[in-house]
């Protein structure tokens, strides 16, 4: 008899760690979907961010540019 009941009480045990771990897989799998959610949502800013700051170097570029030829253009004279 005794030994029934320790058999029973470790396959009760065992279904709760199986359970246990059921739960913790799950969790898992909806952390790991946030992540790939925040990681492919930090790659597109970053993108963004990349196009914006080449965009803005080639302004600041053609303004240099444009600013030289201006000033090549004219001549100044000393007093």
């Amino acid at each position: 008899m005794t030994e029934v009941f320790i058999l029973l009480i470790l396959s009760i045990c065992l279904a709760l760690l199986i359970l246990f771990l059921i739960l913790c897989y799950s969790d898992y799998r909806h952390l790991k979907q946030e992540n790939n959610h925040f990681n492919r949502m930090v790659k597109e800013q970053f993108e963004m961010n990349s196009n914006s700051l080449n965009a803005y170097e080639a302004m600041i570029r053609e303004a240099c540019r444009s600013w030289t030829e201006d000033d090549s253009g004219e001549e100044y004279e000393e007093e």
